[in-house]
């Protein structure tokens, strides 16, 4: 039996004071309808349905402008629930970070990247969550960094060594996630 949380709350006052101009939340989830995204049987937890329109009152609420859905591991590598609610919310204020394992194949990649996937998350904490394995082959795969890079990069505590290295222009991304 997984933990059961707590639902979202389905009412947010206005608030006098907003967000500043431009402010990004930079770490949410959207769960459900599960009707139409079931949970991974293998899931640490099991949570409540919060709807694109739930989280489109709170941030009204709050000011807050754009956004980043973080994948949550109760789909597992079914990206399809943040993926959709990425494209409801609107990509010129929405991106998103996936999870992904060793099964993703370059056309999926793009295809994610073409929608306004901003990032890949190894969630290495919760149950069912792809292994260090998965990462140095990812790694491997797509990134073009080689097998003996790919192996290191997957250590804990390495990975921000990695992030690192990208950020300072040595590998830099191609896109600008807003202007």
């Amino acid at each position: 039996m997984t933990a059961l949380c707590q639902p979202a709350p389905r009412s947010v006052k206005s608030r006098r004071e907003t967000a500043p101009p431009r402010s990004v939340d930079c770490h949410f989830h959207i769960f459900g309808p599960d009707a139409r995204y079931p949970h991974a049987a293998w899931r640490g937890y099991t949570p409540s349905e919060a709807q694109v329109p739930d989280y489109e009152a709170m941030i009204a609420a709050l000011g807050v402008e754009r956004m980043l859905i973080v994948h949550p591991s109760v789909y597992g590598t079914d990206n399809r629930c943040s993926l959709d609610s990425m494209s409801a919310l609107g990509r010129e204020r929405c991106h998103m970070v996936v999870l992904v394992d060793e099964r993703v194949d370059d056309a999926e990649l793009q295809r994610m990247d073409v929608a306004g996937v901003r990032g890949v998350r190894f969630n290495l904490v919760n149950v069912g969550g792809p292994s260090l394995d998965a990462l140095a082959a990812v790694a491997q795969g797509h990134s073009g960094i080689s097998a003996a890079e790919a192996r290191t990069a997957a250590e804990p505590r390495n990975c921000l060594k990695l992030a690192a290295k990208h950020r300072t222009g040595e590998r830099r991304s191609r896109h600008t996630v807003w202007s």
